[in-house]
């Protein structure tokens, strides 16, 4: 009678256990589906509210006879996102749900060309984090990466256009590689949380064209828009001093889908630029971000802004 009341217990504890995992791993499925669904509303707000007013990527040049430029551009990335129907700025505190995404990116430039023609090259580097909060369940992200890029650019000189007018097409990208960082932690105990290591690299494709206007003798107005795609190439951790490919993980796609493909493929706006000297200063992302500042959800608080400048040098 013992032995069976024994595996009775048994069989209460396993059955105990068993309704323990099924419950996790229920509520780790519904944490990530609410990280996706906020990702998606960030997404989504960035592809169908953008301010007309942006700043000019850099690599968008209009190539004049004989000339050296210089460009520089520095981004901030900061953006909030809560559960449908919350409003982040005055609930942060008690939302059950929040999204957070921070980093900055540098960019600087040289371009080379002629009357018709140009090529430029350019750097990248950057560094961003993410967080998910949903209760007492954490996964955080980082992301460190830098790599080198090329354009091509041909500037058609048409009779009809006023000489005011310059119009310029390009086509090029930009090699990165990643580092990212990814420690999740579904079980409310944080000491069981490690971070695991990743490298990659992305390839950044893009096209596009661009307007200068010169309103004024130191004034431009520039109208612009590119259609850029990324590809994330294989990815790799290590373990014991052994190199792996990682070939599926639902928290470090989720990250990787928010750093690589949240902004929208097609991209457009107007910038403005006053000439100082021999330098062009773009305040067009300025504008951008006053003019959003009451657009959008209200779950959603984005603060990200840009700034660039470039110098143009006549050679002799």
């Amino acid at each position: 009678m013992s032995g069976l009341r024994q595996k009775h217990r048994l069989m209460i504890a396993l059955s105990c256990m068993a309704s323990g995992c099924s419950l996790m791993l229920s509520t780790v499925a519904t944490a990530r589906s609410i990280r996706e669904e906020h990702q998606d509303a960030y997404a989504n707000q960035l592809k169908n509210t953008p301010s007309i007013f942006a700043t000019t990527p850099i690599y968008h040049i209009v190539p004049e006879e004989n000339t050296i430029t210089f460009a520089a551009a520095v981004n901030r990335t900061d953006a909030t996102v809560g559960p449908l129907g919350s409003n982040v700025n005055s609930d942060r505190q008690n939302l059950s749900s929040l999204l957070t995404y921070e980093g900055w990116s540098g960019s600087p430039y040289i371009g080379f060309s002629s009357r018709e023609f140009g090529i430029g090259f350019t750097g990248s580097v950057g560094e961003m984090q993410s967080d998910f909060k949903m209760d007492t369940m954490l996964s955080e992200s980082s992301l460190r990466y830098s790599g080198v890029g090329l354009f091509l650019y041909y500037s058609p000189k048409i009779s009809m256009l006023p000489k005011s007018v310059d119009v310029s097409v390009f086509i090029g990208g930009n090699s990165l590689n990643a580092i990212q960082e990814q420690s999740t932690d579904w079980t409310s105990d944080s000491t069981t949380a490690s971070a695991t290591k990743y490298r990659y690299s992305v390839q950044s494709y893009t096209r596009g064209c661009n307007v200068g206007i010169h309103l004024a003798k130191r004034f431009i107005f520039i109208p612009w828009f590119d259609f850029s795609n990324n590809v994330v190439g294989k990815v790799t951790t290590a373990n014991n001093g052994r190199e792996f490919t990682v070939t599926s993980s639902t928290d470090l796609d989720d990250s990787m889908n928010l750093y690589w493909h949240t902004m929208p493929t097609w991209r457009y706006g107007i910038d403005f630029a006053v000439t100082l000297g021999m330098v062009d200063i773009h305040f067009g992302g300025l504008l951008g971000a006053l003019g959003s500042i009451h657009k959008g959800s209200e779950r959603i608080s984005d603060q990200s802004n840009q700034f660039s400048l470039s110098m143009s040098m006549k050679g002799s």
